[in-house]
């Protein structure tokens, strides 16, 4: 994966998953930050397991 910026953020890239629940295992470690389409983690940020970091308007 080339390291290119993300929404103006040049990211260290150290993970890529295919799909999203994968994702979501690894920002629920705690160990990384990262994206999810809103309607997938509209759950777990409901239930406070997660957080938006760039909340949409």
């Amino acid at each position: 994966m080339t390291e290119t910026p993300n929404c103006g953020v040049d990211f260290a890239w150290a993970a890529a998953t295919p799909h999203m629940e994968g994702t979501l295992l690894l920002l629920l470690s705690g160990a990384y930050i990262g994206f999810l389409p809103d309607h997938y983690a509209e759950e777990s940020v409901a239930k406070a397991i997660c957080s938006s970091c760039c909340p949409s308007a």
